[in-house]
């Protein structure tokens, strides 16, 4: 018989010393001090950094257990912000749910625009949600989101990895605020990869795992050839092991067999437990111990565990399922431990090399499950050096396997000696650096000024620049009829109100905005209609219904501030619309008159909604910022606050009524005079007059009855453009006297509804008296007042326009009533037509709107009208094809 008591406690010193020291380690590591709190984190440029470094350590964060909010602008107030570098433990949080908040400020120092792709390791964080912010206004400019819990397909980057995209131009510079939430982080690395290097790496790492694959499995058909249920076992046990290691990438869930995504986690918790389980069954097998009573059950019990397990891990949630397995996994250790007198009394040849090769993978497996325990040396990645040991366990290279394990060892100690190097440097660096932020301060005040005049050019720039081309862009499609015209229209009307948003914004920050030069003549039908386009798909997004009622019978015009009554009533509608489900939201609007004879009124809008309604206790301070139900409630809680405060600087009152499970009623009261029509004109059409639709009247004879001077100069303005002999009057009287008297007749009639001496009905009944097919055209800014008209049969309108007038569907509507062929415009055409030479006016249009085809077309146009100026004609052309706008505004100047 073999001895086996000093051997069986030689081999268990040294593992008990490797617990203690990994132990004793991480009592070290874990009372650190925290170091103090620094004020800022360096700035990381984006174009000199390299894929290996870990910017977290140059972002600030903190970190917060459980799941936590995400609510962008409270998390930036929150005082825990901390230098990552002095507090890295923060990074790390194993198999426990925790939010991390990180925060860095990206630049780009090169001389061209910059595309990186963030990467945040390891990939199986389970919601990574970033925002862009502008440094200076911290204004959001894009927000996505990656991690486990977003599919494929709603990622910015088709990968499995946790990748976002930042792009910035020269000299640009972004703020990212990053939360991570997840329920094991053994660590966090912040990685930027140039997309192409991204892509190559990842490829080879793909094509790794399939040189790897494709060797595993001809080595187990080559084993199973073998029928031999310890080859078999060998085999089974190598190709588990190959695929927890590669789902650790999620190579196997996402690229070999992508239906199994939802269950990558599933997959990753079964095969750990399951290649533990196989270990200790071929150890049962290769050591001959099936035939020992005792342990001839490990095998099936160690398998119905790893059953049981796999079942649990539908069940539990992340942390608990990593800590079971722990668990599960000391166990099974454990038992391999106590199988060693056993096997040592086995007297068969190899039996101690079997010993050795196990031993050698025990060890290694364990070094890795205490290293996951303390988070010590851990990884979380694919460990292609664990499938090379067990190649090597398999084939007995056991020489080769030793070395590589102290190889690593050195290098891991190399590295903390390296990281403690680096810490104590960059702790002296931040010391020099903040004794300088001290010294450079008072500069910094001097320069406070001009960082605010370059903020506003930044602001007028990047914003209104974009906001040029959406308003040129739906100009164009706004000459469309139909439904494309419809809606570049309401584009065209929403980029106006945001044009006029970063114009108040603007001024506000210079001090120049007064409210007298904030109010403007509003058409309240026409601006309410624009309201219950943009209303309707905001209340859809809950699958909710929206009414809206608007009686303004006395007060169709009124004068008032139309950019803060917008937003009053978008908020308003927002905040119904996302706390009402598959309900009900109304809109009533009403214009009182203070007295019969008053210019004033009040202007009244009532919002209901069947949504959860608000809480007494909310009530009481629902319109102070940021108040919300609860943290986890949608918004930021401003909307309420700005409300309140446009209806004080508007000079109206704001009240509310509300009951939980009920709905809520918000009730704005706000003070407006009457207004003028002749003040829409500006708003006449969103098209330019060179998109306005042509037709060739040729001299018929057109009658437009108009009391407003403004109005009626531009109807006849646009009716002699398209070829008509316009005669204008200002009483509706005058025109009835003149029909019943003998003589010429026109052959159209555009009259509005109200003038001051007779109606628009009287004048068409003069019209049709006279004769019955002279078409006769209503205008009126009373909306209502159209719809009786259309409905009633014995009066016998041609066409219906309400005010105000857009001028290309009272051009449509003219060409329709009187039959008139379109014309086509064109610069050039057949020789037959006469080459006349273009409008540079029209030029500088296009310019704005960047229409680069439409200037070359002005350039041929230009050289068949003046050849002597050709030369000219193709600088244009050459710089519009380069796409250089500004020395095409130098060509243009020279023309002037």
């Amino acid at each position: 018989m073999i001895r086996v008591t000093p051997f069986f406690y030689a081999m268990l010193t040294p593992v008990f010393l490797m617990v203690v020291a990994l132990f004793l380690s991480s009592s070290a590591q874990a009372g650190g001090g925290s170091g103090s709190v620094l004020e800022k984190s360096q700035s990381i440029d984006l174009y000199g950094i390299s894929p290996g470094d870990n910017m977290a350590l140059k972002m600030q964060g903190f970190s917060v257990q459980g799941e936590g909010g995400d609510d962008l602008r409270e998390s930036l107030s929150d005082g825990r912000w901390k230098e990552i570098k002095q507090h890295d433990d923060l990074l790390e949080a194993p198999r426990q749910h925790s939010t991390l908040w990180l925060k860095g400020r990206f630049y780009n120092s090169g001389d061209d625009y910059l595309q990186r792709w963030v990467e945040f390791s390891p990939w199986r964080l389970n919601d990574v949600k970033a925002w862009l912010v502008d440094p200076q206004s911290l204004e959001v400019i894009k927000r996505m989101q990656t991690g486990l819990n977003t599919p494929l397909s709603d990622r910015e980057v088709d990968t499995n990895r946790a990748v976002l995209p930042v792009s910035l131009y020269p000299g640009e510079s972004v703020m990212m605020v990053v939360r991570i939430y997840a329920d094991s982080r053994p660590f966090l690395s912040v990685n930027a990869w140039d997309p192409v290097d991204f892509s190559v790496e990842e490829v080879s790492d793909r094509q790794l795992h399939s040189v790897l694959l494709a060797s595993i499995l001809t080595l187990c058909v080559v084993l199973f050839l073998k029928l031999d249920v310890r080859y078999a076992l060998l085999g089974i046990w190598l190709l588990v092991t190959f695929v927890f290691e590669s789902e650790k990438e999620g190579y196997i869930s996402q690229i070999i067999l992508p239906f199994l995504f939802d269950y990558s986690a599933n997959l990753r918790f079964t095969t750990w437990i399951l290649t533990e389980a196989l270990f200790l069954t071929a150890s049962v097998y290769l050591l001959g111990l099936r035939q020992r009573r005792w342990w001839r059950g490990v095998p099936p019990a160690a398998l119905s565990i790893t059953a049981l397990f796999g079942t649990l891990s539908f069940v539990l949630d992340g942390a608990a399922i990593r800590n079971l397995g722990s668990v599960i996994d000391l166990s099974f250790s454990l038992i391999w431990l106590l199988m060693l007198p056993a096997a040592l009394r086995i007297d068969r040849q190899w039996q101690y090399a079997l010993l050795g090769v196990l031993s050698l993978w025990w060890l290694a497996a364990n070094f890795v499950l205490i290293g996951y325990i303390t988070n010590l040396h851990y990884t979380a990645s694919f460990a292609s050096v664990k499938i090379v040991a067990e190649i090597g366990v398999i084939l007995g290279l056991l020489l080769i396997y030793s070395r590589q394990k102290r190889c690593h060892e050195q290098g891991l100690e190399q590295q903390l000696r390296a990281s403690e190097r680096g810490q104590r440097a960059e702790l002296e660096r931040l010391v020099e650096k903040r004794t300088h932020e001290l010294n450079m301060a008072l500069d910094s005040a001097r320069r406070a000024n001009e960082e605010k005049t370059l903020f506003l050019g930044r602001i007028s720039h990047d914003l209104k620049s974009p906001l040029t081309s959406i308003s040129g862009y739906s100009q164009l499609l706004g000459a469309e009829g139909g439904k494309a015209g419809e809606y570049a229209r309401i584009i065209y009307s929403s980029a106006t109100h945001m044009n006029r948003l970063i114009g108040r914004l603007i001024g506000y920050a210079r001090g120049a905005l007064s409210k007298g030069e904030s109010t403007t003549d509003v058409h309240v039908e026409a601006f309410f209609s624009t309201v219950r386009q943009e209303a309707e798909v905001l209340v859809e997004k809950n699958g909710n219904r929206f009414f809206m009622s608007v009686v303004v019978e006395a007060f169709p015009v009124v004068r008032c501030d139309e950019t803060s009554l917008r937003q009053v009533v978008g908020n308003l509608i927002d905040n119904a619309a996302k706390y009402t489900r598959a309900g009900v939201v109304t809109l009533e609007v009403g214009c009182f008159p203070l007295s019969e004879s008053s210019d004033k009124a009040d202007l009244v809008m009532t919002l209901r909604d069947s949504g959860s309604g608000i809480s007494e206790k909310l009530q009481e301070r629902l319109f102070e910022p940021f108040s919300r139900e609860s943290k986890s409630s949608e918004g930021s809680g401003l909307g309420l606050a700005i409300v309140k405060d446009l209806v004080a600087a508007m000079g109206g009152e704001l009240s509310l009524r509300s009951e939980e499970g009920v709905g809520t009623e918000v009730s704005v009261s706000i003070p407006v005079e009457r207004g003028d029509e002749a003040g829409l004109i500006e708003g006449a059409t969103c098209a330019p007059d060179y998109l306005l639709p042509r037709y060739q009247a040729d001299g018929l004879c057109a009658w437009v009855v108009e009391d407003s001077p403004p109005i009626l100069e531009l109807l006849r303005s646009d009716l002699g453009a398209m070829g008509f002999d316009v005669q204008g009057f200002q009483s509706g009287r005058e025109v009835v006297d003149l029909l019943c008297r003998e003589g010429g007749l026109p052959d159209l009639v555009v009259t509005d509804y109200r003038l001051k001496d007779a109606s628009g009905d009287e004048v068409l009944m003069a019209v049709r008296q006279q004769r019955e097919h002279i078409p006769v055209l209503l205008l009126s800014a009373t909306w209502s007042v159209l719809r009786d008209r259309r409905d009633r049969d014995d009066l016998g309108y041609s066409a219906f326009l309400a005010k105000p007038v857009d001028l290309v569907e009272f051009r449509r509507e003219v060409a329709r009533v009187c039959d008139l062929p379109a014309v086509v415009h064109s610069y050039g055409g057949a020789s037959t037509m006469t080459v006349v030479a273009p409008d540079i006016q029209r030029l500088s249009e296009m310019l704005e709107l960047g229409a680069v085809s439409d200037i070359l077309d002005w350039c041929d146009a230009f050289s068949a009208a003046e050849p002597g100026r050709s030369r000219l004609a193709d600088e244009i052309r050459t710089n519009a094809e380069r796409g250089d706008l500004a020395a095409i505004a130098a060509s243009i100047q020279a023309l002037l």
